[in-house]
Formats: structure tokens, C-alpha cells, sequence
């Protein structure tokens, strides 16, 4: 079984991944506990690319965007609860670039 995250706007190349913009609304994992329980490194997605191509890859990393202030102190640029999770993942072999409008599905473990 499957779960919807996101749809692709853009994505960022990474040293260890490739980071899909935009991230996953908090308000949308607190709608999918099972997805919220399961979801860490190693997690299995699937990309449904726009032309109908499914891909698996893997999640590499996830967590907030976080701000510095001019006295080096760390903060949220809004209140957590409305922050994205912001994933990396692995860009799987032979793909180049992960288009816009790519979905991105939690694959649940069995």
C-alpha cells in the first residue's frame, strides 16, 4: 500500500541526494499517523513521473528548515507546526532530474 506526499516543484542536487521542493505539510503527516510512524531513512518512495514512469528510490535524510541569527542561535522561520519535512532522496540510477509535477508515495512496510 501506497501514500501520497507531494507533487514536485523543483528539486535541489545535493552531495547525498536530491532534496524535492516543495517539502511535506505538517498538517498532512498528522492526517496519515501510519506514514508519520514509519517514515525514516531507508524508507522506500516511489516516483510517478508526469510521462507515467514509476521509480523507487529511497529517502536518505528528513528534517526541518532551520534559520541562524546574527548571534549564531538557531530558529524556526515559522511556528513548527506549520514547517514542511523536507526530503532528500536517493536519485535513482539512470535518471537524470526529477520533473515537476513528479509525485512522490510513501511505500508502507509490510
Amino acid at each position: 500500500m501506497s501514500s501520497y506526499l507531494l507533487t514536485v516543484r523543483d528539486f535541489e542536487v545535493l552531495d547525498d541526494g536530491v532534496r524535492l521542493v516543495p517539502g511535506v505539510p505538517q498538517s498532512h503527516l498528522a492526517e496519515m499517523p501510519e506514514v508519520s510512524r514509519n517514515l525514516m531513512q531507508g524508507s522506500e518512495l516511489e516516483l510517478r513521473f508526469p510521462d507515467g514512469t514509476t521509480v523507487v528510490t529511497s529517502l536518505v535524510t528528513f528534517g526541518v528548515t532551520v534559520c541562524r541569527d546574527e548571534n549564531g542561535e538557531y530558529y524556526f522561520p515559522d511556528h513548527p507546526s506549520r514547517l514542511d519535512l523536507n526530503l532528500t532522496v536517493a536519485l535513482p540510477e539512470g535518471v537524470d532530474a526529477i520533473p515537476a509535477g513528479t509525485e512522490v508515495w510513501f511505500v508502507l512496510p509490510e
